[in-house]
């Protein structure tokens, strides 16, 4: 009783303090991806994404009710913290179970010291894992998902301990109900299947090959059952239609009293195996039961109902994800060969072959190298507190190799344990890789995913804390009581502090998203750039879902008609923006003529769209060169529908697309775009300039928020670096527009606001043009220095290629005057090109801008000993030797 209770305080210790870590990293609003997604449909109890994630989406509701926050969506966010704290409980629970098991129980107070050691050392590890303490801290699925996986292994390791006493069966049928519940949240809860058959296979059976490819064998059926049977064959049963009519609706019906009825019955014929069997899928199906509500909801026309799943047939096509596309499993090389000829691969046309391309990208880039943040740490990680890029999460190999020496000791003390937890991180690793079978690139990082086989090594952490304390022990085992006590602590504090300390210390500002209001305020500044009742085309997720969430959670701007492009291809999407307030769309679209929408072949041709008659356009229309969008010959969905929407609304209703859509989606309306700030208003006549500077001047300097950007405390990752350089884009549009004009004192002040509003300090420029060219502006304005410190800086920068440094050459000499630093440059590319007629050219303009007439004559003479054929050259030989000798006629006359 004493050691469960123990037991129990350790684990609620653990979940406390993993708690509290997650609750001072969470995000405080809406962050980017599917985060704002998943809150606003949680709020309104509206269809998400496909296959959608219903009990995520009916949690989410309770917990955005609940006076837990003032902001929503950081009342949805804690579910996260809450599961992820929860799974770290469960792995410290599940390491104290194997390391009673190869120990055969825990009666000493050092077997005890044994396994709640490693509990301890393994659980917090694995909560400052990277990846798992992503999820920890945002209103994503994975966090919940992680959780259901453990519970899983932790009711199977429980029945095991129980097995031959009576009622061992609720932790089976327990099993069973969080299986099909976490269908609910997600599909990768599935993959604990083997793990529970090898569970129950050795508890039960001593090893021989027939019984075990036979248990083999029931598991695979298991998981067919389960995934076709139930998850892919309920919708499908659902769309059968009879004579005209549909009858799924009674087929399901029957089909679950049939299995209801025959679960009774086995029961009351206490035939166990079978009522066991048929209890756990009656729990699977009452679990999977959660998807009724998107059905239900999808009829009631959500303000967010993607995919429309309202009848049989569109819930089917919802939960097959048909809205994708689908790929092989097994057919690799096509993948492959598709990859190749995206031009932002990363590795697929590096390699030459299928298999290749597996081991390359799919398992070394796609799985091992998450691996490796997990156990070894990130790399060219950006501090903002020393503007530089260092190896700040390098963990010296310590958590990776106590983990490898945890597996090997696990496999000698308990190989069959050992077995299960090796399946488990195969399973929910690589058998994912398998499973998915990634095109490359991807849109972004899939880490999240992997979790659970994170979780798995994380165990062995733990076992391997326990088996070095094992070792130590029974090395001590003559030696005093006291020293092989004071001995195991002081080697688990310095495990602690060697492993989950060290992670969490590196990890924790990458991880920390307190302070980060990016995603809210992106959001919230694109809408006031908005006219009211606007139109805007965006994007993707970032720019699309965190608006969603403002809308319908928020309330802001809900007068405007946010049109994702990427939805913009799909039927059901347009029969939204025809039918849905506000619309945009006539009546007069007919389901037909949207149902026949696919791209189409098209050649280039000129567009001419109606608009109001104005001054600036007396002719009523725009007209612009349209060309192929669909693999040079076709023209896509989404093209055509900009058009009719434009032809629609440009007269009545302001339209935009916001800065984040690519050129290629604009359907070559560059000259009536007018950049107003994060969107670009399609204007109804050609424009003379693209910006109206008392607008977006406005807009920078007096609406946007730009909470914590200036505050190197604030944890900012790639993405949102690379979006905030829309704000550099429009400050810098604004810039060029007064230095075209001569107002410099314009010019400067909009720098200068630009830089406090992003510092350079918190998010370093992307693009090494762009950086000097504000040095450049600053130059022209009457800062010369600023020009002269970011020259400085990018020529210490390594591995830059000597036409790199010619432009900087250049830049010395034109702009800064600077001619001995221009030369110094020139002539060390000189001395490695000294053939190079460019480099050449630019010593002759410095020697000439100097008079140094005599160091141009042998320059150009050695060029001609190398060229003698270029009569250009021999002009300027002549017309420096005349120099010279004019020079030295003037000093002796002198």
């Amino acid at each position: 009783m004493q050691e469960k209770r123990l037991r129990y305080i350790l684990g609620a210790g653990i979940f406390v303090c993993s708690l509290g870590l997650y609750l001072l990293t969470v995000a405080p609003t809406v962050s980017f991806w599917d985060c704002g997604e998943f809150i606003a449909t949680s709020y309104i109890l509206g269809v998400p994404h496909p296959p959608g994630s219903p009990l995520f989406i009916l949690m989410g509701r309770m917990a955005s009710l609940l006076p837990t926050a003032a902001d929503p969506a950081l009342r949805v966010n804690l579910l996260s913290p809450l599961a992820a704290a929860g799974a770290n409980l469960l792995a410290f629970l599940i390491i104290v179970q194997l390391v009673r098991i190869w120990r055969g129980g825990l009666e000493t107070r050092q077997a005890r010291l044994v396994a709640y050691a490693g509990g301890v050392i393994g659980a917090l590890a694995f909560a400052a894992t990277d990846s798992h303490w992503f999820n920890a801290v945002e209103a994503e699925v994975y966090a919940i998902s992680t959780f259901a996986t453990a519970l899983v292994v932790w009711l199977i390791f429980r029945w095991a301990e129980a097995a031959d006493a009576p009622g061992q069966e609720r932790y089976l049928l327990g099993i069973a109900y969080v299986l099909g519940l976490a269908i609910g949240v997600h599909l990768l809860n599935l993959l604990a299947l083997p793990v529970i058959a090898l569970v129950i296979y050795y508890r039960k059976y001593p090893f021989r090959w027939e019984t075990f490819l036979a248990t083999v064998g029931i598991t695979l059926g298991a998981f067919l059952v389960i995934y076709l049977g139930i998850i892919k064959g309920v919708p499908k049963v659902l769309a059968v239609q009879y004579l005209g009519g549909n009858v799924g609706m009674y087929l399901v019906g029957v089909l679950v009293l049939v299995v209801v009825g025959a679960a009774w019955g086995s029961i009351r014929a206490r035939r166990q195996l079978l009522a066991v069997s048929l209890m756990a899928v009656v729990l699977i199906l009452v679990g999977y039961s959660s998807y009724t509500m998107l059905y239900i909801r999808a009829n009631q026309d959500p303000a967010i109902n993607e995919n429309d799943p309202s009848t049989p047939a569109r819930f089917v096509s919802y939960l097959e994800r048909e809205q994708y596309g689908s790929h092989s499993i097994l057919d690799r090389r096509s993948v492959w060969m598709e990859s190749r000829q995206d031009p932002n691969a990363y590795k697929a046309d590096q390699v030459n072959s299928p298999l290749e391309f597996l081991w390359e990208y799919q398992i070394k880039y796609m799985y091992l190298r998450y691996f490796g943040w997990q156990f070894l740490g990130k790399t060219d990680f950006f501090n903002p507190q020393h503007n530089e890029m260092v190896d700040v999460a390098q963990f010296w190999f310590l958590p990776f190799l106590l983990g490898l020496f945890g597996m090997i000791y696990h496999f000698q003390r308990d190989n069959r344990r050992a077995l299960i937890l090796l399946t488990l991180l195969l399973m929910t690793g690589l058998a994912v890789i398998g499973y998915l079978n990634q095109p490359d690139p991807q849109p972004r990082e899939r880490d999240y995913s992997y979790v659970g086989s994170f979780m798995a090594f994380s165990l062995w952490i733990g076992l391997g804390a326990s088996g070095l304390l094992e070792l130590v022990q029974e090395a001590l085992e003559k030696r005093k009581q006291r020293l092989t006590n004071w001995i195991s602590y002081g080697l688990i504090g310095l495990l602690t502090l060697a492993v989950p300390v060290q992670m969490l210390a590196k990890n924790y500002h990458s991880h920390d998203r307190s302070g980060n209001y990016v995603a809210w305020d992106y959001s919230y500044n694109l809408f006031q750039t908005l006219e009211p009742n606007s139109i805007v085309f965006t994007n993707g997720d970032n720019d699309t879902f965190p608006l969603w969430y403002l809308q319908e959670v928020v309330g802001v701007r809900k007068d405007v008609k946010v049109v994702n492009l990427s939805l913009l291809n799909t039927h059901w999407y347009i029969k939204q923006l025809r039918d849905y307030e506000p619309r945009i769309l006539p009546a007069s679209l007919r389901d037909e003529t949207i149902n026949q929408m696919y791209p189409m072949q098209f050649k280039a041709q000129n567009v001419e769209i109606s608009v109001p008659k104005s001054e600036q356009n007396p002719r009523g229309n725009i007209r612009f060169r349209l060309e192929p969008t669909y693999q040079g010959q076709g023209i896509r969905v989404q093209d055509l529908m900009i058009l009719r929407i434009l032809q629609e609304n440009l007269g009545e209703r302001p339209v935009y697309f916001a800065i984040t859509v690519s050129q290629n989606n604009k359907v070559n309306l560059e000259d009536f775009l007018r950049m107003d700030g994060l969107a670009q208003r399609v204007m109804p006549y050609n424009l003379e300039d693209p910006i109206e500077p008392d607008i977006i001047s406005d807009n920078l300097f007096h609406v946007y928020q730009y909470r914590n950007l200036d505050n190197p405390d604030v944890y900012l990752n790639n993405d949102i670096r690379n979006l905030l350089q829309n704000y550099r884009s429009c400050f810098m549009q604004l810039a060029m527009h007064y230095y075209q004009r001569g107002n410099m004192d314009s010019t400067r002040v909009v720098l200068d606001r630009m830089h406090t509003a992003v510092p350079e300090e918190m998010v370093p420029f992307t693009n090494q043009d762009i950086y000097l060219q504000i040095g450049q502006l600053y130059a022209e304005a009457g800062e010369p220095e600023i020009l002269r410190t970011r020259l400085d800086e990018v020529l210490q920068r390594p591995n830059i290629n000597y036409q790199r440094k010619l432009s900087y050459g250049w830049l010395y000499a034109s702009v800064l005057d600077d001619y001995a630093k221009a030369d110094s440059i020139f002539t060390q590319i000189y001395n490695q090109h000294p053939n190079n007629g460019q480099v050449v050219g630019g010593l002759l303009h410095i020697y000439e801008s100097q008079s140094q007439w005599q160091k141009a004559y042998n320059l150009i003479n050695r060029w001609l000993q190398n060229n003698p054929g270029d009569q250009s050259a021999r002009e300027l030989l002549q017309k420096y030797e005349s120099r010279i000798e004019q020079s030295a006629a003037d000093t002796s006359g002198g």
